[in-house]
């Protein structure tokens, strides 16, 4: 009877294939793991630097904030500088976006490119009711539009 015909499994080259195809893809994943770790702080800083500054139509002031975050997040690809605020309507945003090279073996690199935005309305949100002293059927939102479905006060 011949045992090795039947017999199936993972020869010593196939196993070494596998295996340095895991450890790459480990060693890349240990390589980038930091850079998205630091976009999601830097996300993070951009909505408190919003949500936490006063005056909402001073750039500086928000940019001042940001830096702070930053500092205290250890974020070191993004700083104050680099914060771009625009106001559109009754909505600010604040994004940053930057590059960040990683060297991997010899003269290969891997390049990431960020982008982070946070966005606040400038007035607080209130729905507004629309109706002549009786319940409403439709509900005006901050962005004008009125909302689909339910009233709030509908009775269920």
């Amino acid at each position: 009877m011949d045992r090795r015909a039947g017999q199936r499994g993972l020869s010593m080259i196939g196993f070494l294939f596998v295996a340095v195809v895991i450890v790459v893809c480990v060693m890349l994943g240990f390589r980038v793991t930091p850079s998205y770790i630091e976009y999601y702080s830097v996300e993070k800083a951009l909505a408190r630097a919003l949500n936490e500054t006063k005056d909402l139509n001073s750039p500086s002031e928000i940019r001042k904030s940001f830096q702070k975050f930053a500092d205290a997040g250890y974020i070191e690809s993004v700083t104050e500088k680099d914060v771009e605020i625009v106001k559109t309507k009754n909505e600010i945003t604040a994004s940053a976006s930057w590059t960040r090279k990683l060297p991997l073996v010899g003269n290969a690199s891997l390049v990431l490119d960020f982008e982070a935005s946070a966005t606040r309305c400038s007035i607080p949100p209130v729905a507004v009711a629309i109706g002549r002293g009786r319940r409403p059927s439709r509900l005006l939102t901050n962005s004008g539009s009125y909302s689909a479905g339910r009233s709030l006060f509908a009775r269920r």
